[in-house]
């Protein structure tokens, strides 16, 4: 008997690999954006934690623009997801700008 190959496949060929890289890092730096802006309501100042988190958006916000711009370089793949992903990081960079002027 012959053993079944399994192939584990996290995306469709519809969706370039870059766009879905994109989109997990903006979504969790989206995360960590408001995670920050919901400590510093709560406590009334910036904690001890802060530039840290700030730190790690930042590192997240640039790999998911550069990813994004990546995949929309791509030729396979859906434009929306392509859209969506772009968008997600810029509003993502101009929410980390807007932390850094505040």
């Amino acid at each position: 008997m012959r053993r079944k190959e399994s192939r584990y496949r996290f995306t469709d060929e519809g969706i370039a690999s870059d766009t879905v890289i994109a989109l997990v890092f903006g979504f969790a730096a989206l995360a960590l954006i408001l995670a920050l802006v919901i400590l510093a309501v709560r406590q009334g100042k910036s904690g001890e934690k802060t530039p840290m988190l700030l730190a790690a958006s930042v590192v997240m916000v640039l790999n998911a623009l550069v990813f994004s711009i990546l995949s929309l370089r791509a030729q396979y793949g859906g434009m929306k997801s392509k859209r969506l992903a772009m968008w997600i990081s810029l509003i993502d960079t101009a929410l980390v700008v807007a932390l850094f002027i505040l």
